[in-house]
C-alpha cells in the first residue's frame, strides 16, 4: 500500500495536532525541554508541560521513590551554592512541595513535572528581588523580612545603573520588583514580559504602581502585562488594610493587619480590567492585585516594600508587610496552583 503526500500547502511544526508534538518533544531530555522548550511559544510550552512527558522522566531517574517534604535548610541568600549542571531542572518554572509554613494540610497535588523539578533540586526556590534604590540598605531590609519568614535563597540586584540578563532573571522562580529611582524601564519591561511568558512569576510592588517615571515600559507596558493604571504616588499618614475580597487567597495567609506609617505610598491608579482584587487599602485604593492573563503569575502589590525599620514614614515593621511580601513571592512560582478566587461581595 502506497500513500500519497500533497506538497501543495506549507507544512510547518505549528500546525501539527499537539499529540504529535508531544510525541516529539518525548525524545528530548528534561534538561532541552525545560530550558529551551517553554520559552518557545504558547502551544510548545502547554505541550511541554505534559504529564506523559515527564512521568518516565521521573520514574527513569527516581523509580516509585517517595516524594520529600520540602526543607528548612539554611543558607546566607548571597548567591552560594547555585550552580546549575546539565543534570539539573532550571527555573523558572519550580514549584514547592508544601508550604514552608510547614504543616500537612499545605501539602498540594503535583504534576510529574513538578515532581521532577523539586527531585532535581532540593533547595528548589530562588528569589530575585530588582530595585532601583540610592541606599542598597533598604534592599538589603527587603530581603531580610522574606528571609525571616522562610525564603531562604533570596539576591538583589539594584538595577539604577545596570541591568541583568535574561538568562540571570531566569534562573530565579520568582521576581520582585521595586523602584525609587528611574532606571532603564524599557529594557527591564522586556526582560520581565519575556520572563513572565516563559512560566515566571513577578511581583510589581511601589512606586512601580505609580508615575510612568518608575513604571516598567518597553513590552510589558505594550502587551498589557500591568495590574494597575498610571496614577501619581498618594500619602496618606497612618493608612491600613481595608476590606480583603478574596480572604482565602494564598497570598493572604497569616496577613492580619497592615499599618501604612506616616506616608503610606501607594499609587492611585484603577486595577486594570483583566485583573483580579485581592485586597484593598482602607481608602478604596487597591493593594494586592492578581493576573491571570499570562504563562506566569503577576501579582501587583500597591505599598513600598522597606518598612520603617529602613524608612521613616514607610509601613510599621511590627505589622504584616513582611509576610505579604513573602506570600506574594512564594505564590507566584506557582507552589499554590491557581485558586479559585471567591470574593466577599459574590
Amino acid at each position: 500500500m502506497t500513500f500519497a503526500i500533497s506538497c501543495d500547502a506549507a507544512m510547518s511544526i505549528q500546525s501539527l495536532p499537539d499529540e504529535i508534538l508531544v510525541c516529539i518533544l518525548s525524545y528530548l531530555d528534561s534538561a532541552p525541554l525545560l530550558r529551551s522548550i517553554f520559552p518557545v511559544c504558547k502551544l510548545w510550552y502547554s505541550c511541554a508541560m505534559e504529564n506523559s512527558l515527564w512521568r518516565p522522566l521521573y520514574h527513569s531517574r527516581w523509580g516509585g521513590v517517595t516524594l520529600p517534604r520540602s526543607s528548612n535548610t539554611t543558607n546566607n541568600g548571597m548567591g552560594e551554592g547555585h550552580a546549575h549542571n546539565d543534570d539539573q531542572l532550571s527555573p523558572p518554572l519550580c514549584r514547592d512541595a508544601c508550604d514552608r509554613d510547614g504543616g500537612d494540610d499545605d501539602v498540594i497535588a503535583l504534576s510529574w513535572f513538578d515532581r521532577c523539578r523539586i527531585r532535581a533540586a532540593p533547595a528548589f526556590l530562588r528569589f530575585l528581588v530588582l530595585a532601583s534604590e540610592q541606599e542598597n540598605a533598604r534592599v538589603e531590609e527587603v530581603r531580610t523580612n522574606v528571609q525571616k519568614l522562610g525564603l531562604v535563597h533570596v539576591d538583589v540586584f539594584n538595577v539604577r545603573e545596570a541591568v541583568p540578563t535574561y538568562d540571570m532573571i531566569a534562573s530565579y522562580d520568582a521576581v520582585l520588583f521595586f523602584t525609587y529611582f528611574q532606571c532603564k524601564q524599557d529594557t527591564l519591561g522586556d526582560l520581565l514580559s519575556r520572563y513572565v511568558d516563559a512560566g515566571g512569576g513577578v511581583v510589581v510592588a511601589a512606586y512601580s504602581t505609580c508615575v510612568r517615571g518608575n513604571r516598567l515600559l518597553g513590552r510589558w507596558e505594550q502587551g498589557g502585562y500591568d495590574v494597575q493604571a498610571e496614577g501619581s504616588n498618594t500619602r496618606v499618614k497612618g493608612l491600613t488594610m481595608g476590606t480583603v475580597s478574596c480572604p482565602s487567597h494564598p497570598v493572604m495567609k497569616g496577613v492580619r493587619r497592615l499599618h501604612g506609617g506616616g506616608q503610606s505610598n501607594h499609587g492611585n491608579g484603577a486595577m486594570l480590567p483583566h485583573a483580579t482584587l485581592i485586597a484593598q487599602w482602607e481608602n478604596g485604593m487597591p493593594l494586592v492585585m492578581e493576573s491571570r492573563k499570562f504563562n506566569g503569575s503577576i501579582l501587583g502589590l500597591n505599598f513600598y516594600p522597606p518598612s520603617s525599620a529602613s524608612v521613616s514614614g514607610s509601613w510599621q515593621s511590627e505589622t504584616d508587610g513582611g509576610r505579604l511580601l513573602r506570600n506574594a513571592l512564594y505564590y507566584v512560582t506557582g507552589a499554590h496552583g491557581r485558586p479559585n478566587i471567591t470574593t466577599n461581595e459574590q
